[in-house]
Protein backbone atom coordinates (compact mmCIF):
# COMPACT_ATOMS: atom_id res chain seq x y z
CA UNK A 1 0.00 0.00 0.00
CA UNK A 2 1.17 3.70 -0.46
CA UNK A 3 0.57 6.63 1.98
CA UNK A 4 -0.59 9.33 1.15
CA UNK A 5 0.73 13.12 2.82
CA UNK A 6 -0.99 16.34 2.27
CA UNK A 7 0.69 19.60 1.54
CA UNK A 8 -0.47 22.76 0.71
CA UNK A 9 0.79 24.54 -2.35
CA UNK A 10 0.51 28.29 -1.64
CA UNK A 11 1.16 28.86 -5.15
CA UNK A 12 -1.77 27.04 -7.07
CA UNK A 13 -3.87 26.56 -4.37
CA UNK A 14 -4.27 22.38 -4.91
CA UNK A 15 -3.38 20.12 -3.40
CA UNK A 16 -0.63 17.17 -4.47
CA UNK A 17 -1.17 13.80 -3.96
CA UNK A 18 2.82 12.26 -2.39
CA UNK A 19 3.28 8.95 -2.66
CA UNK A 20 5.40 7.68 -0.35
CA UNK A 21 6.71 3.84 -0.45
CA UNK A 22 7.37 2.19 3.07
CA UNK A 23 10.04 0.06 1.49
CA UNK A 24 12.30 2.89 0.16
CA UNK A 25 15.96 2.06 1.69
CA UNK A 26 17.54 4.32 4.19
CA UNK A 27 20.91 4.72 4.37
CA UNK A 28 22.49 4.74 7.95
CA UNK A 29 26.23 4.95 8.45
CA UNK A 30 27.07 2.62 11.64
CA UNK A 31 30.51 3.83 13.67
CA UNK A 32 33.15 1.69 13.30
CA UNK A 33 34.76 0.95 16.93
CA UNK A 34 38.14 0.04 17.34
CA UNK A 35 39.99 -1.58 20.44
CA UNK A 36 42.70 0.31 21.37
CA UNK A 37 45.94 0.00 23.57
CA UNK A 38 46.62 -3.74 25.28
CA UNK A 39 44.25 -6.46 26.50
CA UNK A 40 43.60 -5.21 30.48
CA UNK A 41 45.22 -8.23 32.34
CA UNK A 42 42.71 -9.62 35.44
CA UNK A 43 44.46 -10.73 39.04
CA UNK A 44 42.38 -13.77 40.95
CA UNK A 45 43.62 -11.35 43.90
CA UNK A 46 41.01 -9.07 42.39
CA UNK A 47 38.21 -12.18 42.30
CA UNK A 48 38.11 -13.78 45.03
CA UNK A 49 34.35 -15.08 43.54
CA UNK A 50 36.48 -16.88 40.96
CA UNK A 51 38.91 -18.60 43.63
CA UNK A 52 36.13 -19.81 45.76
CA UNK A 53 34.48 -21.74 42.86
CA UNK A 54 37.52 -22.87 42.38
CA UNK A 55 38.32 -24.18 46.28
CA UNK A 56 34.66 -25.92 45.65
CA UNK A 57 36.15 -27.59 42.34
CA UNK A 58 39.55 -28.87 43.21
CA UNK A 59 39.77 -32.50 44.31
CA UNK A 60 40.94 -32.27 47.87
CA UNK A 61 42.04 -35.69 49.34
CA UNK A 62 39.25 -37.53 51.27
CA UNK A 63 40.29 -38.31 54.90
CA UNK A 64 40.05 -41.81 55.75
CA UNK A 65 37.62 -42.98 57.89
CA UNK A 66 39.05 -45.29 60.83
CA UNK A 67 37.20 -47.67 63.42
CA UNK A 68 39.06 -49.02 66.74
CA UNK A 69 40.06 -52.86 66.36
CA UNK A 70 39.08 -52.46 62.70
CA UNK A 71 38.96 -56.18 61.13
CA UNK A 72 40.30 -56.52 57.50
CA UNK A 73 38.27 -58.85 55.29
CA UNK A 74 39.20 -62.10 54.40
CA UNK A 75 38.92 -61.47 50.53
CA UNK A 76 38.81 -58.42 49.72
CA UNK A 77 41.89 -56.60 50.53
CA UNK A 78 42.08 -53.45 52.18
CA UNK A 79 38.12 -53.43 53.53
CA UNK A 80 38.08 -53.21 56.93
CA UNK A 81 35.11 -53.53 58.96
CA UNK A 82 34.24 -52.04 62.41
CA UNK A 83 32.86 -54.41 65.59
CA UNK A 84 31.38 -53.42 68.73
CA UNK A 85 29.31 -54.79 71.73
CA UNK A 86 25.77 -52.57 71.45
CA UNK A 87 25.96 -50.38 74.58
CA UNK A 88 29.54 -49.48 74.14
CA UNK A 89 30.88 -46.69 72.73
CA UNK A 90 32.94 -47.24 69.24
CA UNK A 91 35.41 -44.70 68.80
CA UNK A 92 35.90 -43.79 65.06
CA UNK A 93 38.57 -40.89 63.67
CA UNK A 94 39.20 -39.01 60.48
CA UNK A 95 42.69 -39.42 59.41
CA UNK A 96 43.06 -35.27 58.43
CA UNK A 97 45.19 -33.02 57.37
CA UNK A 98 46.02 -29.41 55.58
CA UNK A 99 46.50 -29.86 51.96
CA UNK A 100 47.99 -27.57 49.47
CA UNK A 101 46.74 -27.39 45.87
CA UNK A 102 47.94 -26.14 42.81
CA UNK A 103 45.81 -24.93 39.99
CA UNK A 104 45.94 -22.13 37.44
CA UNK A 105 42.86 -19.52 36.99
CA UNK A 106 42.74 -16.39 34.57
CA UNK A 107 46.51 -17.93 33.35
CA UNK A 108 47.58 -17.05 36.76
CA UNK A 109 49.54 -20.42 38.83
CA UNK A 110 47.49 -20.06 42.23
CA UNK A 111 48.40 -22.35 45.05
CA UNK A 112 45.34 -23.25 47.08
CA UNK A 113 45.74 -24.21 51.05
CA UNK A 114 42.97 -25.89 52.70
CA UNK A 115 42.05 -26.83 56.24
CA UNK A 116 39.85 -29.13 58.00
CA UNK A 117 37.70 -26.93 59.82
CA UNK A 118 35.10 -29.17 61.08
CA UNK A 119 33.77 -32.83 60.81
CA UNK A 120 30.33 -34.03 60.49
CA UNK A 121 29.55 -37.70 61.03
CA UNK A 122 26.69 -39.72 59.97
CA UNK A 123 26.65 -42.96 62.30
CA UNK A 124 24.03 -44.97 59.85
CA UNK A 125 21.71 -45.25 62.97
CA UNK A 126 19.66 -41.90 62.20
CA UNK A 127 22.18 -40.00 64.55
CA UNK A 128 24.17 -37.21 63.66
CA UNK A 129 27.10 -34.88 65.00
CA UNK A 130 29.40 -32.06 64.36
CA UNK A 131 32.90 -31.87 65.53
CA UNK A 132 35.51 -29.85 65.47
CA UNK A 133 38.10 -32.57 66.54
CA UNK A 134 38.90 -35.35 64.29
CA UNK A 135 38.77 -37.68 66.73
CA UNK A 136 42.21 -40.42 67.04
CA UNK A 137 43.26 -43.69 68.70
CA UNK A 138 43.71 -43.82 72.38
CA UNK A 139 46.33 -46.20 74.03
CA UNK A 140 45.58 -49.69 74.80
CA UNK A 141 45.38 -48.65 78.90
CA UNK A 142 42.36 -46.01 78.27
CA UNK A 143 40.45 -48.69 75.55
CA UNK A 144 38.34 -49.97 77.72
CA UNK A 145 37.32 -46.41 79.64
CA UNK A 146 36.34 -45.34 76.23
CA UNK A 147 34.31 -48.35 75.25
CA UNK A 148 32.68 -47.07 78.65
CA UNK A 149 32.48 -43.19 78.51
CA UNK A 150 33.18 -42.76 75.08
CA UNK A 151 35.81 -40.09 73.13
CA UNK A 152 34.82 -36.89 71.68
CA UNK A 153 33.70 -39.00 68.22
CA UNK A 154 32.63 -42.61 69.30
CA UNK A 155 28.97 -43.78 69.25
CA UNK A 156 27.08 -45.63 71.03
CA UNK A 157 24.66 -48.09 69.37
CA UNK A 158 21.64 -49.40 71.52
CA UNK A 159 20.39 -52.31 69.01
CA UNK A 160 22.88 -54.99 66.81
CA UNK A 161 22.83 -54.60 63.05
CA UNK A 162 25.38 -53.12 60.37
CA UNK A 163 25.87 -49.45 60.12
CA UNK A 164 27.14 -47.48 57.50
CA UNK A 165 29.31 -44.62 59.12
CA UNK A 166 30.45 -41.65 56.60
CA UNK A 167 32.13 -38.64 57.80
CA UNK A 168 32.00 -34.95 55.87
CA UNK A 169 35.16 -32.99 56.39
CA UNK A 170 34.63 -29.35 55.81
CA UNK A 171 37.66 -26.92 54.86
CA UNK A 172 38.59 -23.33 55.02
CA UNK A 173 41.07 -22.22 52.62
CA UNK A 174 43.13 -19.65 51.66
CA UNK A 175 45.37 -19.03 48.28
CA UNK A 176 47.93 -17.04 47.13
CA UNK A 177 49.46 -16.04 43.46
CA UNK A 178 53.34 -15.35 42.96
CA UNK A 179 52.79 -11.76 43.43
CA UNK A 180 50.46 -11.82 46.58
CA UNK A 181 50.66 -13.73 50.67
CA UNK A 182 48.10 -15.82 51.62
CA UNK A 183 44.60 -14.75 51.32
CA UNK A 184 41.64 -16.02 52.82
CA UNK A 185 38.90 -17.74 50.37
CA UNK A 186 35.26 -16.90 50.68
CA UNK A 187 33.09 -19.89 51.97
CA UNK A 188 34.25 -23.58 52.42
CA UNK A 189 34.70 -26.57 50.40
CA UNK A 190 33.25 -29.96 51.89
CA UNK A 191 34.38 -33.76 51.48
CA UNK A 192 32.54 -36.68 52.46
CA UNK A 193 34.87 -39.89 52.98
CA UNK A 194 33.94 -43.31 51.93
CA UNK A 195 31.43 -45.03 53.87
CA UNK A 196 32.39 -48.03 56.47
CA UNK A 197 30.62 -50.64 57.99
CA UNK A 198 30.46 -50.77 61.83
CA UNK A 199 29.08 -53.94 63.05
CA UNK A 200 27.00 -54.30 66.48
CA UNK A 201 26.84 -57.46 68.28
CA UNK A 202 25.28 -59.05 71.42
CA UNK A 203 27.29 -61.23 73.74
CA UNK A 204 25.29 -64.45 75.26
CA UNK A 205 26.89 -66.95 77.53
CA UNK A 206 25.95 -70.29 78.54
CA UNK A 207 27.21 -72.92 80.79
CA UNK A 208 28.62 -76.16 78.47
CA UNK A 209 29.79 -79.86 78.44
CA UNK A 210 32.44 -79.17 76.43
CA UNK A 211 34.75 -77.44 73.62
CA UNK A 212 33.76 -77.24 70.44
CA UNK A 213 36.64 -79.61 69.18
CA UNK A 214 34.86 -82.33 71.33
CA UNK A 215 31.05 -81.34 70.73
CA UNK A 216 30.73 -79.44 67.44
CA UNK A 217 27.40 -79.40 67.78
CA UNK A 218 27.42 -78.01 71.07
CA UNK A 219 25.59 -74.52 72.07
CA UNK A 220 27.52 -71.59 70.71
CA UNK A 221 29.70 -74.11 68.07
CA UNK A 222 27.77 -73.74 65.36
CA UNK A 223 26.95 -69.72 63.75
CA UNK A 224 26.72 -67.95 60.66
CA UNK A 225 30.24 -66.62 59.34
CA UNK A 226 30.83 -63.26 60.65
CA UNK A 227 31.15 -60.63 57.38
CA UNK A 228 34.25 -60.37 56.85
CA UNK A 229 34.85 -64.25 56.78
CA UNK A 230 32.62 -63.79 53.47
CA UNK A 231 29.21 -64.30 55.74
CA UNK A 232 26.10 -62.09 55.00
CA UNK A 233 27.43 -57.91 54.48
CA UNK A 234 23.63 -56.52 55.63
CA UNK A 235 21.97 -56.59 58.22
CA UNK A 236 18.97 -58.17 56.29
CA UNK A 237 21.10 -61.08 55.06
CA UNK A 238 22.52 -61.82 58.86
CA UNK A 239 19.25 -62.05 60.25
CA UNK A 240 17.92 -64.48 57.67
CA UNK A 241 20.87 -66.49 57.88
CA UNK A 242 20.73 -66.60 61.73
CA UNK A 243 16.77 -67.90 61.40
CA UNK A 244 17.67 -70.25 58.94
CA UNK A 245 20.33 -71.99 61.39
CA UNK A 246 18.17 -71.82 64.67
CA UNK A 247 15.93 -73.35 62.52
CA UNK A 248 17.92 -75.93 61.68
CA UNK A 249 19.29 -76.36 65.27
CA UNK A 250 15.98 -77.02 66.50
CA UNK A 251 15.14 -79.65 63.96
CA UNK A 252 18.04 -81.66 64.66
CA UNK A 253 17.15 -81.84 68.53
Amino acid sequence: MAAQSEAADAGSGEVPDVVVSPCAPINVERPILTATGPAEDVDPVDRPDLVAQEFRRVEIPRPTLVMAGEIEDEQVPGKMWGAALRGTHLNMWADAADHTLGTTLLGVEVTIRATPLNYTWDYGDGQAKTSAYAGGPVTAGAAARAADSGTATSHQYEATGFYPVSVTTTYAGQFKTPTSDWIPIPGVATVTSPAKTATIWKSETRLVSGDCTENPKSWGCERVPFPWEGGPQTSEEYKAAREQLDAQQRNAR
